[in-house]
């Protein structure tokens, strides 16, 4: 009786991930991201009076911390470059005029997190760090672990195809 060999394994494309149990874990994260900017929207609606106040403060801190991500994770030496110019920029903007009106601002800013019960201020003070965290989370992952994983894919192939024309071009020669 004869017998045919097995059918090789078919082979999953995990995209730039490197095995099933990072692309689980990264996509994991991102789904607990999502349910957890998803409650804090759905608390900056329902609690307190100033509901569309508190959906901006989750707004500016999920894209504050969307900048502060994409700050920690530049893409290349240029990107490296400009962040630290415009990072200079913000600090000058802050240490000369800031400072002499940070006074004011946080006069200005105080009713909007002060006013109401001690709750309230609680609230408003979590959503807006929590979505700050979280937004710079998405980007900092995303940036760091997907981008990095499909750039040495990317670089191994490009390799590959180099040893693979300078294999054609000697087989040329001898021929």
């Amino acid at each position: 009786m004869e017998t045919t060999p097995a059918a090789p394994a078919k082979q999953i494309d995990l995209g730039p991930f490197q095995s099933g149990a990072d692309a689980f874990k990264i996509g994991a994260s991102y789904v607990f991201g999502l349910v957890s900017i998803g409650y804090c929207l759905y608390a900056a609606a329902t609690e307190g009076n100033a509901h569309y106040l508190q959906i901006l403060i989750c707004i500016f801190g999920g894209t504050l911390g969307w900048i502060l991500g994409l700050y920690l994770t530049p893409d290349s030496e240029s990107e490296k470059k400009r962040f630290g110019d415009a990072v200079k920029l913000v600090a000058a903007l802050v240490t000369g005029f800031g400072l002499g009106k940070v006074e004011q601002l946080l006069e200005w800013l105080k009713p909007y997190f002060t006013n109401g019960p001690q709750d309230l201020t609680s609230l408003r003070t979590l959503l807006f760090f929590c979505c700050l965290l979280i937004g710079g989370l998405f980007t900092y992952i995303s940036r760091l672990h997907i981008r990095d994983e499909a750039e040495k894919q990317k670089q191994q192939r490009e390799k590959l195809l180099l040893q693979a024309r300078e294999t054609l071009e000697k087989l040329v020669q001898i021929n």
